[in-house]
């Protein structure tokens, strides 16, 4: 199961999205639409099945109303259980994404797959925030291809990183170890706390395939350049 590529629509088409399960429905299967616009939100038409379950669509079609990758993804429970959906291509310029965030919800279907967690452009933009904490000193050129799929492919990796360890929101939680007797703080000042108990320092905060995308692509292990701050004041 994965996301198909579907291209050749424009603003102002209208779709019908169609779900083929391989196994075979019957009645214990049930199937869910979230369908992803190109600016994050998200929207989850009415589908059904004539044949017990083995074929699904949209009951009605819905329209394309932004240029951009639009997500279909399908979330099936019963027999046939699984996700999977499709990648729509619409021609013409898309929305101007969230500043800060490296990562659409097409690329996350693309990258990592299964089902599109319902807060999915805030945990890409929490995922982008920890990518730009562990990047603070690296020097690269934005607009490279290159440099961008590492950057779109991280930020990706990392939300589903939070998705396994079951950081649902992805958020940090306030810490609460106090120690009365040697006044210790180490929740408050030691390390960042999140849901599970784990402690990531500065630094730290990348899950190891993220980092791994990201020195792959030469983005790491760039210290502060201090001799040319200097020489330039």
């Amino acid at each position: 199961m994965g996301y198909a590529r579907v291209t050749g629509l424009d603003v102002g088409d209208t779709r019908t999205a169609t779900l083929f399960i391989s196994s075979g429905g019957d009645g214990t299967t049930a199937a869910v639409l979230t369908v992803t616009r190109p600016d994050g939100t998200t929207m989850a038409p009415a589908v059904q099945t004539t044949d017990g379950g083995t074929h699904w669509q949209t009951t009605l079609p819905y329209t394309i109303t932004q240029a951009g990758d639009w997500v279909e993804s399908w979330a099936v429970t019963g027999k046939g259980a699984g996700a999977e959906g499709a990648i729509v291509g619409v021609s013409g310029t898309p929305p101007v994404s969230m500043i800060g965030v490296y990562a659409t919800p097409a690329q996350y279907a693309m990258y990592v797959g299964g089902t599109l967690p319902a807060n999915l452009q805030r945990l890409l933009r929490m995922a982008s925030q920890d990518v730009d904490a562990d990047l603070i000193a690296a020097v690269y050129n934005a607009a490279d291809a290159t440099v961008l799929a590492a950057l779109a492919e991280a930020t990706c990796e990392q939300v589903a990183d939070y998705l396994a360890k079951g950081w649902a929101n992805g958020s940090a939680l306030p810490a609460t170890d106090v120690q009365i007797g040697s006044v210790q703080l180490t929740g408050l000042f030691g390390g960042t706390k999140r849901q599970g108990g784990a402690t990531l320092e500065a630094g730290q905060r990348l899950c190891p395939r993220a980092f791994g995308i990201l020195a792959r692509a030469g983005l790491t292990g760039q210290p502060p350049n201090t001799l040319a701050a200097w020489f330039w004041g």
